[in-house]
């Protein structure tokens, strides 16, 4: 079975610096790895103290703390699964994302 989600993540970080479009993908790339391996310490890294995580599939958004809080139980939904993902746009400190 294929699941689509749209997530759309607000204040990704990266060194607090604005960063040229191939530089987003490799943040993002980064942001799925650490989510297939449930690494909370790089998903805590990548994300300000301030963002947060709209998950349009579920019909919420949670906050950082809520949103690693959360890791737990996605680590037993993650187990043996592949991420995939794809860079929809890029909109000033908003990168959309298909996974």
């Amino acid at each position: 079975m294929s699941m689509f989600v749209r997530l759309v993540v607000v204040s990704l970080t990266a060194a607090g610096s604005v960063l040229p479009a191939h530089a987003d993908e490799a943040v993002v790339a980064r942001w799925y790895l650490a989510l297939q391996t449930v690494d909370r310490a790089t998903l805590s890294e990548l994300l300000a103290e301030n963002a947060f995580i709209r998950l349009d599939d579920l019909g919420i958004t949670r906050d950082k703390s809520a949103f690693l809080s959360s890791m737990d139980q996605w680590q037993q939904t993650v187990l043996g699964a592949e991420i995939r993902h794809k860079v929809e746009g890029v909109e000033g400190a908003v990168t959309t994302v298909l996974a």
